[in-house]
């Protein structure tokens, strides 16, 4: 089982369409997520394949167009972000 955490996983013109189609065409399960699972749904990742994580899932309202125009990210929410993506990937390597 695949995991793949992506704010534009339900996207079908999304990138992150190509990877999920390269996972289905394997026949791998996938388990989609918007935004970093709670907690009571990460503890039950024992057995899975891998994790894809986006690593800019910023709640800033902005789209990929405003950010591909060169709108930016406040270096603030980009240190949460990434804090908070570490703390993630801590928890999982503690379960897997």
């Amino acid at each position: 089982v695949a995991v793949v955490i992506d704010d534009e996983v339900n996207d079908t013109t999304a990138n992150i369409q190509k990877l999920l189609d390269q996972i289905s065409s394997l026949h791998i399960p996938v388990v989609k997520y918007v935004d970093i699972p709670p907690e009571e749904e990460v503890s039950n990742f024992q057995s899975i394949s891998f994790v894809f994580l986006d690593w800019r899932l910023i709640k800033t309202g902005l789209s990929a167009a405003d950010l591909a125009g060169g709108v930016s990210i406040p270096n603030g929410l980009e240190a949460e972000n990434s804090t908070r993506n570490v703390d993630f990937i801590k928890r999982l390597s503690e379960i897997c």
